[in-house]
Formats: C-alpha cells, structure tokens, sequence
C-alpha cells in the first residue's frame, strides 16, 4: 500500500507556498483596485460638479470685474467705485479670475473651473488630515462627496476658495494641538497665513478668528504641555503676519466706504438652520433654495420628505456611530470652538442686518464635519465602532453622492437663468422688434449680449 505523502514534505510545502503566492497576488490586485477607486473620487468630482450652467446674479459681478483689460483698469474699478459696493471685499478672489480668464477664457466652464486650484487645496488638506488627525485614513472621500463643496465648487465665486483656506488653517492649528512638538516649527506659519489669504478671498472669512482663538485657549487651558510651549512658538510667526492683517482690514474699511452687497434682514434661528440644511448634504434631496426663499410654510418639503428622511437617517446614523464613543479632549474644544464662532457671526450679522445664508458661514463647513472625524487614534474605537462607524460614513457618503447628482441634473436645482432670459429677450427683438426694458442685473445681461 502507498504511504500518503507527510503533510511537510517539500512537495506540499512548494504547493502551499505556491498558494499563499497566488492569493497574496490576488489580495494585491484587489487593493490597487480599490485603491484607484478610492483616488479617483476626485476627477470624478471635478468632472461632475464643474458645469456650464447660466451664470446668475452674482457670477456675473464677478465677470465684470474680470473683465476689465489691463490691470489698471481692473484695480480703479475696484478701489474706486461707489458702483461696485461689495465685491471689493473679495479682493484675492476678484484678482485670481481676472488672471485665470487672460489664460483660459471666460467662459461659463472656464470661470467654475477657477475653482479646481482650490479644490485642489481642499481634498489635498483633507487627505494630509485623514492620515494624520482622522480616525480612518480614507476620511476625505466625505468631504469630496459633500454636495455643500459641489455646489459652490460651480459657482463662480469665492467660496470654493474660502473652504480651501480656511480648511488649511483650521487643520495647521488641530495639527499642532495634537502635537506641538511635532508640528510647532510650520503649523502656526501654515495657520496664520492660509488663514490671511482666507480673509482676502473673502471678508467674511474673518470670522473664522474666534473659533481657532477658542479651540487654542481651551487646548492651552486643558493641556500643561501647550501651555508651556505656546506663546514661544506663536509670537514670532503673528508678528511677522500682523502687518499683512492690518493692512488688508485698511483695505476693506476702505472700500466699505461705498456699502457692502448685503440683503437685509433680521438674521435668526432660520439662518442657522438653513446653514446646517446645506452644511449636512440635504440641498439636493429638499426643495431649491429659491422655492424655500419663496414659500413660508414647512409646506414646500412636503415632496422631498422620503429623501430628506433618507438623509436625515445617514446623517444620524453617522453621528450615532461616532459620537457615542468617549470623546478625546480636542474633539471637545472643536465643538466649543464652532460655537463660539457662530455665536459671534450671528452677532455681526444681527449689528448689520445682514441676511446670511449657508455660504456666509462657509469658514466654518471643515470644523462641523471635521466632528465627525477628528480621532487621534482608533484607541477611541473597539473594532466593532470601529466597523460600524466606517459603514455609516459609507452609507452618509452614499446619500450625499445622491444629492450630488440632482444637484448637477435636474434643472430646478439650477442657478437662476440669464442665459435663457437674454436669449427670450433677443429673439423678441429679431423677430417683433421689440424693444428690451431690462430690471436684473445689468452685468449678467452684459455677458450674455
């Protein structure tokens, strides 16, 4: 009778090995896939969320600016006229357009796509943060999925900057408060000027200030070590930024001189919940903004109620799965630090009558959804939080990808349609020889011919 083969022998031992081989290279295969799934998030963003929509209002204010030939030009307009209230105050925004479209032209793709260096500036930040301050390295995949960054990633405007920067600085000082010893010789140089160019792409971006000033006083007030080290790291880099801060806040005491564009209004509870409503995915699940600016009754969401609780389902679900956990310090202090800047904004807004709308608070969209996120390490998390946690991101992650695309497909969610109008319009003239008697926005109409 044949002895069966020993289960060490070297014939068995090379089909094991042999194997092992094969599965290790499936397993590798399998990870570079999904590994490019992941890293493809982005252009698939960029490509989606970028369209040539009709510019509205407020775009083309930014056209017009822009479009002024020489550089002399465009700075006179700019510093100089009683006209042009409010726009002045995006000075680096107004000043980045009007050198993109000397190269890329301006047209409606080519001014949304203005936004892809600050995109860029954005997820870039996230990714470094995920790895760095996140619970999971692949975190930034939400930030890249949130239909607040897809739709003013397509408007010509300063907000897709205001979040790169303002998310730069915001993650530079949670850096350091992690760690000061290994962050201190660049995070407060990285804070203080992205956080300058911030101010300069937008003038709201200011507000920003006293919730990185809180979460810094209340991690320097819990902490001994930072308390130590603090000041010796920071002093240097905010005298060396405090020039560049005075004089561009001269600049706009300046040109406030003129007015500010502003809607006035009594600014209250309904500001802050329509800046959560777009904060937390829901602005293509409910109804267009222009209907809920319309309407006055909880009426208008009646239609959208299945996705708005679809949502509502995601989001809670997420912040069930992570925030029942025990909280690290700092995670604390975010929370402190976001409600002490809102709190101050809605002053501000209150003292100008100023109607404020999600885009207005937009310094601070990183801080809210970084409380989803932000962990040390996963010594906060067993690994079934763990598994838990990342299967609601997915799920949240998967609901705003739905949002997205009504947002960039269905016409209602559509900005306001000059295009259109001024097509109607010059069609009337050509075919009755009517004569046009135009209320809107001059600018706008101006583009459009």
């Amino acid at each position: 009778m044949a002895s069966s083969p020993c289960p060490c022998s070297p014939c068995t031992a090379g089909l094991s090995n042999s194997t092992a081989r094969e599965k290790a290279s499936t397993f590798g295969v399998s990870g570079m896939v999904a590994r490019a799934l992941v890293w493809a998030v982005f252009p698939v963003t960029l490509a989606l969320a970028i369209t040539r929509q009709s510019l509205w209002i407020d775009e083309g204010f930014t056209v017009w600016f822009a479009s002024h030939k020489s550089f002399h030009s465009f700075l006179s307009v700019l510093v100089g006229s009683p006209g042009a209230a409010g726009d002045p105050q995006l000075i680096f925004y107004l000043f980045h357009i009007w050198m993109w479209i000397k190269i890329f032209g301006q047209s409606e793709l080519a001014l949304r796509a203005a936004n892809i260096p600050f995109a860029i500036v954005f997820i870039g930040t996230m990714v470094w943060a995920s790895r760095r301050l996140f619970w999971h390295r692949n975190l930034w995949i939400l930030f890249c999925l949130s239909p607040f960054f897809w739709f003013y990633l397509n408007e010509a405007r300063p907000y897709a900057a205001v979040l790169a920067f303002s998310s730069v600085s915001s993650v530079a000082l949670l850096a350091y408060l992690t760690d000061p010893e290994q962050y201190r010789k660049w995070a407060p140089w990285i804070c203080l000027i992205a956080l300058f160019f911030a101010f300069g792409m937008h003038i709201l971006a200011v507000l920003l200030v006293p919730s990185l000033l809180v979460l810094a006083a209340a991690a320097i007030a819990g902490n001994p070590k930072i308390r130590s080290v603090f000041w010796r790291d920071w002093v240097r880099p905010v005298l060396w930024c405090l020039p560049a801060y005075i004089a561009l806040g001269l600049f706009y005491v300046r040109v406030s001189a003129y007015g500010v564009n502003k809607v006035d209004g009594y600014p209250g509870l309904k500001n802050l919940a329509y800046a959560l409503y777009e904060f937390t995915g829901f602005a293509g699940l409910g109804p267009p903004r222009n209907d809920m600016r319309e309407s006055q009754s909880l009426s208008v969401f009646m239609p959208y109620l299945p996705w708005l609780l679809l949502g509502a389902a995601a989001l809670l679900l997420a912040a069930f799965s992570v925030l029942r956990t025990r909280w690290p310090n700092l995670l604390k202090y975010l929370f402190l630090s976001i409600a002490a800047g809102v709190a101050v904004a809605m002053l501000v807004f209150i003292a100008q009558r100023f109607q404020a709308l999600g885009r207005h608070m937009a310094v601070f969209f990183p801080l809210v959804l970084m409380t989803l996120m932000l962990r040390p390490n996963r010594g906060f998390l067993s690994p079934m939080q763990f598994r838990r946690a990342a299967a609601a991101m997915v799920a949240l992650g998967t609901v705003w990808a739905v949002s997205d695309f009504r947002l960039v497909l269905m016409d209602k969610y559509q900005k306001d349609s000059y295009r259109e109008a001024c097509s109607i319009s010059l069609e009337k003239v050509s075919s009755d020889g009517a004569k046009i008697l135009w209320a809107a926005n001059p600018h706008t109409a101006d583009y459009y011919g």
